[in-house]
């Protein structure tokens, strides 16, 4: 739930114009999560009341803002290693993906240690890909 809400602020900071309302919202839940403020560069447009109740009373998260990070918020941290388009996978691979993929390709053996969500079950499907269209009696 909290990562939940991190995103929301993460997703709303990175808009080109918000209201006065909004920017106080985002301070306040930040605030009381006990997080940090993301950048607020967009324009500040006309005062204009919220469409909906802000919850008041929120109490503070007991982790320093990195931790919290790293146990909670995964999916929805962006992130991005040198991610370019390749035409070999529906998404952007990160530059050590790419060096597996060519591996693979290569028909090489190789070992891949790399944290939770960060694209290993996606490579083993395209290992085992590559191997059922060169070899159909595995």
């Amino acid at each position: 739930m909290v990562g939940a809400a991190w995103n929301l602020v993460l997703s709303t900071a990175s808009f080109a114009e918000y209201t006065p309302e909004v920017t106080a919202s985002l301070r306040k839940l930040t605030s009381q999560l006990g997080l940090p403020l993301p950048p607020l560069d967009g324009r500040i447009l006309a005062s204009r009341p919220l469409q909906f109740n802000t919850i008041t009373n929120i109490r503070p998260i007991p982790l320093a803002p990195i931790p919290f990070q790293l146990l909670h918020c995964g999916p929805y941290l962006t992130r991005s290693f040198d991610s370019r388009a390749d035409p070999r996978v529906p998404f952007a691979p990160d530059a050590w993906q790419r060096r597996v993929l060519d591996a693979l390709d290569e028909d090489k053996s190789i070992l891949v240690v790399a944290p939770t969500s960060a694209g290993k079950t996606f490579i083993s499907f395209y290992a085992m890909k590559q191997i059922l269209q060169r070899d159909d009696d595995v």
